[in-house]
């Protein structure tokens, strides 16, 4: 992909190909990018077949000779799949190089212990059965001490879970775990335990850990694994959690970090991540490029200032009704109370008719703008708290999640077309903005269109 990219470019104007099945193990593909390469003034010379993508017959020979490569892969594939599935019948032990706590015998094909691992093999049983530790504890607790796995890498909750998972460890062989789905697309189906093949086998492959162990470790990882499936079985982990569609094979967008820093996730297509980048040529795109389009959208729509308006008006209606059934029998108890006192002065003689009149007129327009005061300053206060809650983080991805229906994205060359269907909150009429990015020094320009539904 980098040899055409850089083809595109400019940078050469031939390739040289010893053979057709080492530019592409597929027709189709060799077609395509033959004629891809052509269009931008590139040739492709295939040395062992004497083909010429510049003259004339090229592509009639390359379509025979690609097809024939095509189906060599295809013999090759059924092949080794043909074998593999003998040697699970004989029960041979397959690879595990890498298995740790043992080291294979290549002139007897057996599993021998290797004593350390298997020390620490041991300890993560027992701290996962017995000391009742998480297997995010337990791979904490081995960087700690800088106990890696065989490859020289940290322990993982994946592998622990692998590790706990593998019968090998109680002295039983285990095959058949995987099948080849599609040899073109390499593409691998990871099956279910119940079709795994699974036997003692305890001569070949001694055990590390017991019986009763094991079946406790399994036993605790399968509560654990079931329990995190009822919780999250209808939670959504992420803010564009299945909202976002590839058109090009109709499959969901994931959420992967890709970085060390992990400070900006990626959403790539599903069929990219489980068949290989040449499954899907879809570009991804960053979380922060989405962000960034919804805070402009919300920002253009004014949906916040319309939330705040919309809350305060209901709040006035709601506070002056409850303003009025609430303090009414509050305000006339006090008049009453005042008035009576003010009766009671008329009586002594100390203040004459008029003047009585006077204030209790002036006691009751006082009550009133008191009233009127002190809901003008709750009303203000909640005012300015909802403009300040309204544009926190947590609000805004709240918005976002009600009003977003979904995204779907199409890719060709180096852009993407974003179409962001939203719910319809208002009589709005179609909305469409263009927004640039750069990214990794090369520019990706995304025409967003939104659709409200």
């Amino acid at each position: 992909m980098k040899m055409i990219f850089d083809a595109k470019n400019d940078k050469f104007d031939l390739i040289l190909t010893k053979e057709i099945s080492r530019f592409s193990r597929n027709t189709l593909d060799s077609i395509k990018y033959t004629r891809e390469l052509l269009e931008n003034g590139v040739a492709v010379f295939f040395l062992n077949d004497n083909i010429n993508t510049l003259l004339p017959d090229a592509e009639l020979r390359l379509t025979i000779m690609a097809s024939l490569a095509q189906d060599e892969v295809r013999r090759l594939s059924e092949r080794v799949r043909f074998g593999m599935q003998r040697a699970i019948e004989k029960k041979k032990i397959l690879g595990n190089n890498s298995l740790y706590g043992y080291y294979k015998d290549k002139k007897t094909n057996k599993l021998v212990i290797n004593q350390e691992e298997a020390i620490i093999v041991e300890q993560i049983y027992k701290l996962y059965t017995i000391d009742k530790l998480s297997l995010t504890k337990i791979a904490k607790y081995l960087t700690d001490r800088n106990i890696k796995t065989s490859l020289g890498y940290n322990f993982t909750v994946s592998s622990l879970s692998r590790m706990i998972e593998n019968p090998k460890y109680k002295g039983y062989y285990c095959g058949r775990k995987t099948r080849v789905v599609d040899y073109m697309s390499k593409r691998i189906e990871y099956l279910d335990k119940s079709k795994w093949v699974i036997s003692a086998d305890k001569i070949n492959i001694p055990p590390i850990i017991n019986d009763e162990l094991w079946n406790l470790a399994n036993k605790r990882l399968e509560e654990r694994k079931n329990n995190y499936r009822r919780k999250n079985s209808n939670k959504k982990l992420y803010l564009y959690s299945g909202k976002i569609y590839c058109l090009n094979d109709n499959s969901l967008f994931y959420r992967r970090y890709f970085k060390q820093d992990k400070k900006d996730a990626t959403w790539i297509c599903s069929k990219h991540l489980k068949e290989g980048r040449n499954s899907c040529l879809t570009l991804s795109l960053r979380e922060s490029e989405l962000n960034n389009i919804f805070n402009d959208l919300l920002e253009r729509l004014n949906i916040c200032e319309d939330v705040v308006s919309l809350l305060m008006t209901k709040y006035k209606e709601i506070n002056k009704r409850n303003s009025v059934n609430k303090s009414r029998k509050e305000k006339l108890e006090s008049l009453k109370e005042k008035n009576n006192k003010l009766l009671k002065l008329y009586l002594d003689n100390v203040i004459t008719k008029s003047e009585l009149t006077e204030m209790i007129n002036n006691n009751k327009e006082l009550i009133n703008i008191n009233k009127k005061e002190e809901v003008n300053i709750n009303l203000e206060e909640i005012n300015n708290e909802l403009k300040r809650l309204i544009n926190s983080k947590e609000i805004q991805e709240k918005i976002i999640n009600e009003l977003l229906k979904r995204i779907t994205v199409t890719s060709t060359n180096n852009s993407i077309k974003l179409d962001i269907y939203l719910k319809k909150i208002s009589d709005l009429d179609e909305y469409t903005i263009e927004k640039e990015f750069i990214r990794d020094k090369k520019q990706l320009i995304y025409l967003v269109t939104h659709h409200f539904d």
